[in-house]
């Protein structure tokens, strides 16, 4: 009976946090999204939203075209058999990411609107450092868990932010003119580096689903 309550007491407790967790960053996430409507532009937001639709059709090749393994019968098993299925789960994933691109977009809104306010002379290294260290922690977390329940969702969030980042280091190097070979891959290596996580995240979680 001791166990049991034990048991009981501690899922409990789990719960309280796991709610109390997800409220502080529903309060985080509304702050930062309000901030940003404030303060950028209509063009700040196309900025990132532009490439949903390339990424829905990329994402609707790659899922038809995934396999996971290939039977003893020489029949070939797909995330999503259909082109139809393959059709629905790119439009569901572009939805989705909709909004997971605006939280995306404002907390980065936030954070380069934060660098500046780190520089007043009435903050010290040690307040920085443990800011820093918040920020790390409580969105690594935040980011692993949602990774956990929402894996194919994380991989498609990871694709479209391997595609701006890919693209604006490309414009960047292009507006100033410095089209060195060697720097622009090394540019763009980073945005193929997480699409090819994305892809990975979306193929685990579309087998965890079936």
């Amino acid at each position: 009976m001791g166990l049991l309550g034990n048991t009981y007491r501690f899922k409990m407790l789990n719960k309280i946090l796991s709610t109390a967790y997800a409220a502080v960053l529903l309060v985080v996430a509304l702050i930062c999204v309000t901030h940003t409507i404030i303060t950028r532009t209509p063009a700040d937001f196309w900025s990132v939203l532009k490439y949903i639709p390339l990424v829905s059709i990329f994402l609707f090749f790659s899922n038809y075209s995934a396999v996971l393994n290939t039977g003893a019968d020489g029949k070939i098993t797909r995330c999503y058999p259909t082109a139809r299925e393959a059709l629905l789960g790119a439009l569901i994933g572009s939805i989705l990411l909709i909004p997971v691109s605006v939280i995306m977009l404002s907390l980065y809104s936030v954070t380069v609107d934060a660098v500046d306010w780190v520089h007043s002379p009435n903050l010290n290294a040690h307040i920085v450092n443990m800011l820093s260290l918040g920020i790390v922690l409580v969105s690594g977390y935040s980011l692993f868990l949602f990774r956990k329940k929402y894996r194919s969702i994380y991989g498609s969030t990871e694709i479209l932010i391997g595609v701006v980042i890919a693209m604006h280091n490309a414009q960047s190097l292009f507006e100033r003119g410095n089209l060195d070979p060697t720097l622009f891959f090394a540019f763009i290596t980073a945005g193929i580096y997480l699409v090819v996580r994305g892809l990975d995240n979306i193929h685990e979680g579309n087998k965890e689903r079936l």
